[in-house]
């Protein structure tokens, strides 16, 4: 977590996520997803 964004791995190096969309619910900044997922960083992503 940097403070432009949220770095996320992939195979071909790092994404920095400003916005995200979670499914079904509207566009926000990365920062208010971390208030409401505060377990987002750290986690795998795409898995159950």
């Amino acid at each position: 977590q940097t403070a432009a964004g949220v770095a996320v791995g992939t195979g071909e190096g790092l994404l920095l996520l400003h916005q995200v969309q979670p499914a079904g619910k509207r566009l926000m900044d990365i920062q208010s997803l971390l208030n409401g997922a505060p377990d987002f960083v750290g986690s795998l992503l795409g898995h159950d």
